[in-house]
């Protein structure tokens, strides 16, 4: 089973807009602490990124289905109250 491998990383210089990004070649993900106003807005990046490592290998869905997707978990636990 791959295994999810994950930088924090203060600055970046390809990086500077984004808040974290997956790689699927490696299963890396870096998330970049500056662009992050909270501890909880880190916390769901993190989230973020390892719902794209575990999304990878289904083939059947697109780069929009895939936000779609990780966006309707992320707002979840609010629906279920």
């Amino acid at each position: 089973m791959d295994k999810l491998r994950v930088d924090f990383r203060t600055h970046s210089r390809t990086l500077s807009g984004d808040r974290g990004v997956f790689y699927d070649t490696s299963n890396r993900a870096i998330i970049i602490l500056q662009n992050h106003e909270c501890f909880e807005d880190i916390l769901s990046t993190l989230q973020h990124e390892t719902i794209h490592f575990c999304l990878k290998e289904d083939e059947n869905i697109d780069e929009e289905q895939e936000e779609e997707i990780i966006y309707r978990m992320a707002w979840a636990d609010l629906d279920l109250v």
